[in-house]
């Protein structure tokens, strides 16, 4: 497809709001995985004392991750 074809394709409200809840499927899945790998893997158990510091720190920044993802994806969803 051209960039006229996606343009127009991308013209449609429908299209867009579908792709936005795409997106945000996208990202809550995301999350989910990351949660679940940082409480099955970043334990007290495993890592001493520093564990929670740690899942915290390694949590935070996949949140700050996935928000700069989906507010990238926004714009080039609703800039076209």
């Amino acid at each position: 497809m051209q960039y006229q074809e996606w343009q127009t394709l991308f013209a449609n409200n429908a299209v867009r709001i579908f792709s936005l809840l795409a997106l945000l499927s996208l990202c809550a899945h995301a999350w989910i995985g990351m949660w679940t790998i940082a409480t099955d893997y970043l334990t007290s158990k495993m890592l001493g004392a520093s564990a929670n510091k740690l899942r915290f720190a390694f949590e935070s920044l996949c949140l700050l991750t996935l928000f700069i993802y989906f507010v990238w994806g926004v714009q080039i969803l609703w800039s076209i």
